[in-house]
């Protein structure tokens, strides 16, 4: 019985030598990218935290590895990074498309609001999804950009494209070229750069 107590101790240390082995590398191997896409993609299309709550867990699993932990901030710093990227490169926002303008001061401010929420979120041992850092970074340009639109928004020099019937009523109104009137409405000819175009058009002309 006495011998079979230091194999068994030495059975005992040997197997807790190798579940700690294999944590080890099994920390040090983890491909984190994948879980911290999904965790962030669904934190931004549907305000769903606990993925957040998720990084900032597998954060404090490499509390005492400074390389991997910044490793996953710097990856999730170029996903938020890339979310405003798409919403800048998503609208056409010039002086004659007011409308896009606006959309796209929304959505900057949602992000915005996002932005903020994401890193208020700190982990059990302080740790945040990106740095302090990077949210500066982010924060800065995304107040520049909001300030930047609602300038337009604001700005009377901008105006939202003509619809399709404003555009066939100005055509109307330069045309002279007209017949076959019946009560007001007439067939009309438009002619820009060479092309000849037929209109319906609403002429205050005498009936012929």
């Amino acid at each position: 019985m006495k011998k079979l107590i230091p194999k068994l101790f030495l059975i005992l240390v040997f197997v807790g030598i190798i579940f700690y082995v294999k944590d080890y590398i099994d920390k040090r191997t983890y491909q984190f990218k994948d879980e911290v896409n999904v965790n962030l993609t669904n934190f931004y299309v549907k305000n769903d935290y606990k993925g957040v709550t998720n990084i900032n867990k597998l954060l404090d699993t490499y509390d005492n590895n400074d390389t991997k932990r910044k490793e996953i901030q710097s990856y999730c710093y170029s996903i938020v990074g890339s979310w405003f990227t798409y919403l800048d490169e998503k609208y056409v926002c010039n002086k004659t498309n007011l409308n896009s303008c606006k959309a796209q001061l929304a959505e900057f401010q949602d992000l915005n609001a996002k932005l903020v929420k994401l890193y208020s979120y700190k982990s059990s041992k302080g740790y945040t999804v990106i740095t302090s850092s990077s949210f500066t970074s982010l924060k800065n340009q995304a107040d520049k950009k909001i300030k930047d639109l609602e300038a337009v928004v604001k700005s009377n020099s901008y105006s939202n494209p003509k619809t399709s019937e404003e555009i066939r009523e100005d055509k109307c109104n330069k045309s002279t070229d007209c017949e076959n009137c019946k009560d007001g409405i007439c067939k009309c000819y438009y002619t820009s750069g060479g092309v000849r175009e037929e209109l319906t058009c609403n002429k205050d002309i005498e009936d012929k």
